[in-house]
């Protein structure tokens, strides 16, 4: 048929026609239906029962997403050519605290976001979640390392590191307690990559100060801090850095375990 061509149908007539581009179809009821692709249409052409457009498939949709809180194995869903995926490594434990004073938060854990395209489709490969770095002991121990987060797409292992722990502190009545400097973020070259610094701790006299709160992921959330009478830092979420210690004899907050979320398009 030619664009634009009226063909009339009967009520409760079964019908599929193949339309070009541009095609339109009007039906009983004055149904009309209008494509700019090619399209097949069926139905009955009666008011009750429209007339059915089956369009083509239009690529760049988005077909899946996959979200991995533990280590894993990414396995593509079908047809997926395109990936933007976002890795989170895990974050910084908070520093402890011994007879007196205020640790630091943990660092973050490192984000990276990158897109991979493979017109031949996506290969996937092992997922590994960082897990977040410990607390600080009751010793004025630093908190510990978060984990390295990475993913396998394509043949490329793609990794962010994990955040470091918040200085620890012991029988300290007057100081500022830093975050140590996380290391260099990834191995592989990422569209965007950061991380969120853990706060300082602040002890102004003996038993009179806060704890640095845990640096904040952009999937996650840094342990808050504690006055004195807080004690034991508190924990951070998805690579959020832990907060640290305040008092006396108390540990500082874990940080966050990582996470993987890969958006799939066709």
């Amino acid at each position: 048929m030619t664009n634009k061509t009226k063909i009339p149908f009967a009520l409760g007539v079964a019908v599929t026609l193949a339309l070009a581009a541009g095609g339109q179809l009007t039906g009983g009821g004055g149904l009309t239906r209008v494509v700019t692709t090619g399209a097949t249409l069926t139905g009955s052409g009666t008011s009750a029962s429209p007339l059915a457009v089956s369009l083509p498939a239009i690529p760049g949709r988005l077909i899946g997403i996959q979200r991995f809180s533990a280590s894993g194995t990414y396995t593509p869903t079908t047809g997926t050519v395109t990936v933007i995926f976002e890795i989170q490594a895990g974050g910084g434990g908070g520093g402890g605290v011994a007879t007196t004073g205020a640790g630091a938060g943990g660092n973050s854990g490192f984000y990276g976001r990158h897109h991979v395209t493979n017109g031949a489709g996506i290969t996937g490969g092992a997922v590994t979640i960082g897990s977040g770095g410990a607390g600080g002991a009751n010793t004025g121990a630093t908190g510990g390392t978060g984990g390295d987060t990475s993913i396998v797409v394509n043949a490329t292992t793609f990794t962010v590191k994990g955040g470091t722990g918040g200085q620890g502190v012991n029988n300290v009545s007057v100081a500022v307690q830093n975050p140590l400097v996380s290391a260099s973020g990834s191995t592989a070259g990422m569209d965007v990559l950061r991380f969120g610094p853990g706060g300082d701790g602040v002890e102004l006299a003996s038993n009179n100060g806060a704890s640095g709160a845990g640096g904040v992921s952009p999937l996650g959330s840094g342990g808050d801090p504690v006055n004195t009478s807080g004690g034991a830092g508190l924990a951070g979420t998805f690579g959020g850095g832990g907060s640290g210690a305040c008092g006396s004899t108390a540990v500082g907050g874990a940080g966050g375990a990582g996470l993987v979320i890969i958006n799939e398009y066709d």
